[in-house]
């Protein structure tokens, strides 16, 4: 038996020689780059002059945290936000409804009696264009307005109300509408009711979104010209909640959010987050957390792309570089807001390395010695 452990001392002690070599040559697969050549990567005008660098490297802290990136504008035009309501413009089309109002001036009117002197008409164009108003007869009324309607029913009722005073609106119009598409709960023609409407509203009315609405982009075209913002983005700022008009269309389209997190992490890959403003923090845990291992804790990358800046003034990506040794880590990944776009990268430790060619080596050894004493008792 002790010839046994011997020889197996004698392999263990070869394998970490042969560790050592392989350590040193490099040849273990590993997660990703390694900290010194992002470090490099950043730093390479230094060596070439000539070149640019390839990024911006920031270590995180109180005072370099990123203002929220946005992607894209956060606004519609000001052709949409300075749309006003169309009050004025509408005339009546066969089957539209409108509503007539009549006061009079007397209790004994034509309509008035015991103190009610208002009296209301809800009727639908027919198809030919007319209404049959009561004590006014059949009004041809189609392709006029409600204020040459008012003038023609004014004209009716003179000498037989008393001194009358009438109002109509219309309070369905098949002329007044818009198309709502994509994923709504019942896409299609949608009427703008006659006081008008807003974007959220017509939403609304074609039976919302059923996904997160910052998964929700809502494309408004009007006059040839879309423009598109996210579901959030309209609901988080009241400018964006623009009037539509007739004729608009609005296409709503799911856009899923998925994070890339990469490297020395417990769960690499792309993941999902049910929350509208995910934090370094909450991707860092939705991933399983650093992998104890492997992870070079005080290399935790963030790479963000250009268009995703807050600060325009800059073309090149930044790298923003977060040590989790330092006592307010945990803070400042919880403050740190993370986009789509982004990347978050957790860099291999060198030591990680030996340490999981010795922890694959070694294990058969060290379970095939566990056996043969097992086997000795």
């Amino acid at each position: 038996m002790k010839g046994f452990a011997f020889k197996i001392i004698t392999i263990l002690v070869g394998a970490v020689g042969l560790a050592t070599l392989l350590f040193g040559c490099s040849i273990l697969p590993s997660f990703g780059p390694r900290s010194t050549a992002i470090l490099d990567a950043a730093d390479i005008e230094q060596v070439q002059p000539t070149e640019e660098p390839h990024f911006r490297l920031i270590d995180i802290s109180q005072t370099t945290l990123p203002t929220n990136p946005s992607q894209g504008s956060e606004y519609f035009s000001a052709n949409y936000i300075e749309q006003e309501l169309l009050r004025n413009n509408h005339v009546v089309i066969p089957g539209d409804v409108i509503v007539i109002r009549l006061w009079e001036a007397a209790n004994d009117g034509l309509f008035a009696n015991h103190g009610q002197r208002e009296t209301s008409f809800t009727l639908r164009v027919s198809n030919n264009g007319t209404i049959d108003v009561p004590y006014a007869g059949t009004v041809t009324i189609e392709d006029k307005s409600p204020q040459q309607i008012r003038k023609i029913l004014l004209e009716r009722y003179q000498g037989r109300a008393i001194d009358p005073e009438i109002s109509v609106s219309v309070k369905e119009t098949n002329s007044l509408g818009v198309s709502v598409l994509g994923a709504v709960a019942t896409p299609g023609h949608v009427v703008i009711p006659s006081q008008g409407i807003r974007l959220i509203d017509i939403i609304a009315l074609a039976g919302g979104v059923p996904h997160p609405i910052w998964e929700s982009s809502i494309t408004l075209t009007r006059d040839g010209r879309a423009e598109t913002l996210m579901l959030d983005q309209i609901m988080n700022h009241p400018d964006n909640n623009v009037i539509v008009i007739p004729g608009d269309t609005i296409w709503v389209k799911r856009v899923p959010r998925k994070f890339a997190v990469y490297g020395a992490i417990t769960h690499p890959g792309k993941i999902s987050i049910d929350q509208p403003a995910p934090t370094l923090s909450d991707l860092l845990a939705k991933s399983g957390g650093l992998n104890d291992m492997q992870a070079e804790a005080s290399s935790v990358f963030v790479f963000r792309p250009p268009a995703q800046l807050a600060e325009k003034a800059t073309d090149k990506a930044i790298a923003y570089r977060l040590n989790f040794a330092r006592p307010d880590a945990l803070v400042l990944a919880s403050q740190f807001k993370v986009e789509a776009s982004d990347i978050v990268y957790v860099a291999t430790a060198d030591a990680s390395e030996f340490r999981k060619l010795v922890t694959m080596l070694f294990s058969p050894f060290f379970g095939s010695l566990g056996n043969v004493q097992n086997l000795g008792n």
